[in-house]
């Protein structure tokens, strides 16, 4: 277990190093979907080889029902905000505002930008934070957890800063 925890750790952190070269390199290409998805990436590659942590103890699992709650539950909210603006005279509700306010780009964009968030939560509250769990306790492993993912980002974000600051 220690052994592909470590082996996942280098992964992701040399992987960053890797894409963080790349965006600072290639400037024109935006390296930022393969950097999110990588923990993720390596979280699924390391358990489908490891026989004491297969893929499914990810305990990754699109539920359905769940999402339509909270789908559900935010469009409740938004409306209700929208309303609440509405009753205030901050805006008007005809078919513009709303056409708007209910655009497909906008829709799509919160969409694609939820899934490299997932990649990353794949690999460090799935893979990494219960291997650590299981072998040194919950503040052990909730602070190299912290660690790692501190360290992963640092390199791209050094590098962004480079590439758009000069």
């Amino acid at each position: 277990v220690m052994k592909c925890m470590w082996l996942f750790v280098s992964a992701t952190l040399l992987s960053t190093v890797f894409l963080s070269v790349l965006a600072y390199s290639i400037p024109s290409i935006d390296f930022s979907l393969p950097f999110m998805v990588s923990p993720a990436f390596w979280a699924v590659l390391i358990s489908i080889f490891d026989r004491d942590r297969p893929l499914r103890s990810l305990g990754w699992r699109p539920a359905f029902r769940q999402w339509v709650k909270v789908t559900l539950i935010l469009s409740g909210i938004t409306i209700g905000l929208l309303t609440i603006a509405w009753l205030f005279g901050q805006t008007t509700l005809n078919s513009k505002t709303l056409s708007k306010f209910f655009q497909w780009e906008t829709v799509i964009s919160l969409s694609i930008g939820i899934l490299p968030n997932t990649g990353e939560e794949v690999g460090w509250r799935c893979y990494l934070l219960p291997s650590l769990m299981r072998e040194k306790g919950s503040w052990s492993a909730l602070l190299c957890t912290t660690l790692v993912w501190w360290l992963w980002h640092v390199p791209y974000m050094a590098f962004l800063q480079w590439k758009v600051f000069g």
